[in-house]
């Protein structure tokens, strides 16, 4: 600090004073102007050679398609297809702006616009323009040409998508092998393609497919679900059951496929192989209640009662609040005709059950009692569960308005 008023200052610990004042507006505005004619400058030059209208354009469409995305993400699937639409008007020759616009009306249920949308990115990836766009910035000509059939794949499988979801599955297949034709191990297509023809009920071809994948990815336990589920579609039961049961092998603790294989199985009246199911699942999973309670569920229905109460107690003391467990074994005990057993059982649910469960126990006593009409137990545990489901509905909070 050179300024010796300043030092005077400082040294007696006075505030210091502002600095003498200065007009500097003519300097300021020289330097902004200067800067202006700059700018202008580089604009002009930029505007001249094409350069400056191209990368602003691109700006924009980029930013219009992450609006897009951004907007698909939440559910907002019409200012989606708005967005995109600004994008595809801005570079018409651009393939991307009229896929995620096609997903958005795929998501809207307007499967022509959307098919529509696809067939135009399609054409647009045939012209050098669209080929340009493949790849990042820095990928050579050479490897764009070569990345061309894998993006014309994935075009094809989303028409062949959205020929699907309208259900003209001719179509579907047409699309989906068009795919292939580019992309031969796109497997995603083969697996549509096989449910396309499953809509058909061209069942040879179907399973061809499905097994195709098979063979190939041994080890994926969601392939060998897709097989099975052909053949559930064709009634093929042992076929189904056998698959499901290999998938369950490669993957033990996926409870949605007892669960499905279950459901078709008591669907198909096939009480055994719901048994087996849920007995698989009980050994895989032995600390899940809903095992025990399902596999309680399917021997009652195999006619197996005295088991259904053993392993419907085994769900009970795994989980407390297993409220089929206590259903299962309440209405077992009511169809052996021992309402003395069945009532505490019943009672114990009532505390955490919803008027569902009870509604859903009502209806597998009414069932009982097409059998055993004059069974005193099932009359017994109607009744029960009649005024249980409705003081379970009297005592729900009344829902606010607003």
């Amino acid at each position: 600090m050179n300024d010796p008023y300043q030092q005077y200052h400082q040294y007696y610990g006075l505030p210091a004073p502002p600095p003498p004042y200065k007009d500097n507006t003519l300097k300021i505005v020289a330097v902004v102007v200067s800067l202006l004619l700059l700018f202008i400058g580089c604009t002009v030059y930029l505007l001249t050679h094409g350069l400056g209208r191209r990368g602003f354009v691109r700006g924009m469409y980029n930013g219009y398609i992450a609006e897009g995305d951004a907007k698909y993400s939440r559910g907002d699937y019409q200012g989606a297809v708005d967005s995109f639409t600004f994008a595809v008007d801005l570079e018409p020759d651009k393939s991307i702006g009229y896929t995620h616009r096609g997903n958005a009306k795929v998501a809207m249920k307007r499967y022509d616009d959307a098919i529509a949308d696809y067939s135009h990115a399609l054409n647009v990836l045939s012209t050098p323009a669209g080929i340009d766009e493949l790849g990042d910035p820095g990928t050579s000509q050479a490897d764009k040409v070569a990345m061309l059939p894998d993006a014309r794949a994935i075009e094809y499988y989303n028409l062949g998508l959205a020929y699907a979801d309208k259900r003209d599955y001719a179509s579907a297949i047409v699309s989906y092998t068009s795919a292939l034709t580019d992309s031969p191990y796109y497997f995603d297509a083969y697996s549509n393609r096989a449910f396309a023809y499953a809509g058909l009920r061209r069942w040879d071809l179907a399973l061809a497919d499905a097994t195709f994948i098979v063979q190939k990815k041994p080890g994926d336990a969601d392939a060998r679900v897709e097989l099975a589920e052909i053949y559930a579609a064709k009634g093929d039961a042992r076929r189904t059951f056998s698959e499901y049961m290999l998938a369950i092998t490669l993957k033990p603790q996926a409870l949605d496929y007892y669960q499905r294989l279950g459901y078709l199985s008591e669907q198909g009246h096939r009480f055994d192989d719901s048994v087996a199911c849920w007995q698989t699942a009980a050994k895989n999973n032995p600390t899940n209640a809903i095992c025990w309670a399902n596999l309680g569920w399917a021997q009652y229905l195999d006619g197996k009662v005295q088991a259904s109460i053993v392993n419907s107690k085994k769900a009970i003391s795994i989980d407390g609040n297993c409220s089929s467990a206590y259903l299962n074994a309440g209405l077992a005990y009511a169809v052996l005709g021992d309402w003395n057993h069945a009532r505490p059982i019943y009672q114990a649910v009532t505390d955490h059950a919803r008027a569902s469960d009870f509604m859903a126990g009502l209806d597998d006593v009414h069932n009982a009692l097409k059998t055993q009409s004059r069974s005193t137990a099932l009359r017994q545990a109607e009744a029960f569960l009649t005024a249980a489901a409705r003081q379970n509905a009297s005592n729900r909070p009344a829902r606010r308005s607003g």
